[in-house]
């Protein structure tokens, strides 16, 4: 997570968050100009899978924004698989992991 966002985060402000139904990169890079904070990449519900959560990372990236991935299932293989793709993706399957995430 940047330093931005987290800080947001730390002090209780509000950081906007967009959920796009059918992702792709070049969408996200829009997003990214329309001022939004993180992107939010469902997995769970979407047929996205590890090339395209990549893809729309480093879109994210590029556009200065955040990218939060929810996986399909809350299976540590899976989440491994995620963060060892190479890209600094934050997976969180809990409000308490996503507080703790956020004070690390």
């Amino acid at each position: 997570m940047n330093g931005t966002t987290k800080q947001q985060l730390l002090s209780q402000q509000i950081i906007s968050v967009c959920h796009p139904d059918f992702p792709t990169p070049r969408m996200v890079e829009f997003i990214g100009q329309l001022g939004f904070d993180v992107v939010f990449i469902d997995c769970e519900h979407s047929s996205t899978d590890f090339k395209l959560v990549d893809d729309l990372a480093r879109a994210a990236r590029l556009a200065g924004m955040n990218s939060l991935v929810r996986p399909w299932a809350n299976d540590p293989g899976l989440i491994n698989r995620y963060l060892k793709s190479g890209r600094p993706l934050k997976t969180l399957s809990s409000a308490s992991r996503t507080r703790a995430r956020c004070r690390a």
